[in-house]
């Protein structure tokens, strides 16, 4: 589910398309699994405007790239909508620490947070240089005791990942190093109960074309980007597992296209 929007060029997106404007969406993925609700990222939080007052760069933010937002479209509000309970989410998985994939850590306090060492560390950085990374420390508040920092081991991988981490040791989550975009970025493979797959990139990719092409996000983003040519690499290994494994659902981070016709794919 999408907590809002931004808007932008596609170009912006996929290096070398032709100019479209988009809105991206801005998703969080809830996973029902047998030991409890599981997130996959969290979006915009409820209070994302609040975190925003006083920011001076949040009239320069909005302008580079305006966002649409309710409040009733925070993770926790949608949760309750569905009848899931905010307390019954067990775990978020965060891929990265940019502000529109934590915003929700605090609407969930009993949840643990599930996110890499090397990102946690890149993130734990004084208030104005995580600003310039995209990482909003009012976001992050209070969430130091429920971390799960995962670090990845040597001759745990999953090809073409160099590493691997089986979540819950049941096959049915597994995150893997897709580093780049930032040095801790992590992607999930979920297998559903039908036992079909599905693949969360987060932002190591941002649309489908980026990995199919194969093609580089766009000028402006790559060179916004931790390590680009990391990224690059990161690109390339995802375009690989999706040609090895053509029976996986790959899902980008901000696919504006995929994101209309994610219904009914599954």
């Amino acid at each position: 589910m999408s907590t809002g929007s931004f808007t932008t060029n596609f170009k912006q997106m996929v290096d070398g398309v032709p100019s479209e404007p988009v809105k991206i969406p801005i998703p969080f993925y809830v996973i029902r699994h047998p030991q409890g609700i599981i997130l996959f990222d969290s979006g915009l939080g409820q209070d994302f405007r609040d975190q925003l007052h006083g920011w001076w760069a949040h009239r320069l933010f909005q302008l580079l790239l305006p966002y649409q937002f309710r409040r009733v479209d925070a993770a926790v509000q949608q949760l309750r909508r569905m009848n899931i309970p905010p307390e019954s989410v067990r775990q978020i998985i965060v891929s990265h620490m940019h502000l529109d994939h934590v915003g929700g850590l605090r609407d969930f306090p009993q949840a643990t947070v599930v996110v890499s060492r090397a990102e946690w560390e890149h993130a734990n950085v004084g208030r104005w240089p995580a600003r310039l990374r995209g990482i909003m420390k009012e976001q992050l508040e209070g969430i130091e005791n429920r971390l799960w920092l995962i670090d990845y081991q040597p001759g745990t991988s999953r090809e073409p990942f160099y590493a691997s981490m089986d979540l819950l040791g049941d096959g049915s989550l597994v995150l893997v190093p897709t580093p780049g975009h930032t040095p801790g970025h992590q992607s999930l493979l979920v297998t559903l109960g039908s036992g079909k797959k599905v693949f969360l990139t987060g932002d190591a990719v941002w649309a489908r074309e980026n990995y199919q092409k194969p093609a580089p996000k766009g000028w402006l983003i790559r060179h916004l980007e931790e390590d680009g040519p990391e990224a690059w690499e990161t690109t390339l290994k995802i375009r690989k597992f999706a040609e090895d494994n053509p029976d996986v659902l790959v899902i980008p981070g901000h696919d504006p296209h995929l994101w209309k016709e994610i219904p009914s794919l599954f």
